[in-house]
């Protein structure tokens, strides 16, 4: 199989921290570190704006995004216009969360953001 060179990745700054070990660089980097918390309205806004500045158009998104969120993600990027072909991976229980201090379904329980810290 041919390996896909058109893919294009917009990322949100936590997302872009556990890629970094991969070498993996996006085109698109939305918020800093941290203090930057931004809504998912806030992200895709970005994203929005970035797309808008470039010279190609995309037609197929992947969400990559703690389970219970990625729901809230499609919804909310088919309001804001995003076309309807929005995939969703395979879930399970645990991608690895306990490396990033997590529980299984990836919430945090030290988390600043009280709705981040359990289901």
């Amino acid at each position: 199989m041919k390996p896909h060179t058109n893919v294009h990745l917009l990322d949100q700054w936590e997302i872009n921290d556990a890629l970094k070990i991969f070498n993996i660089k996006p085109e698109c980097i939305a918020g800093s570190n941290e203090n930057d918390y931004l809504s998912t309205l806030d992200v895709l806004q970005i994203f929005m704006k970035y797309l808008n500045n470039v010279s190609y158009s995309l037609s197929r998104f992947i969400i990559i995004a703690q389970a219970d969120h990625a729901f809230r993600v499609k919804y909310i990027m088919h309001q804001l216009g995003f076309k309807d072909n929005i995939k969703f991976g395979p879930i399970k229980p645990d991608q690895g969360w306990i490396n990033f201090a997590c529980l299984s379904l990836g919430y945090n329980i030290n988390s600043t953001q009280p709705w981040t810290r359990k289901r």
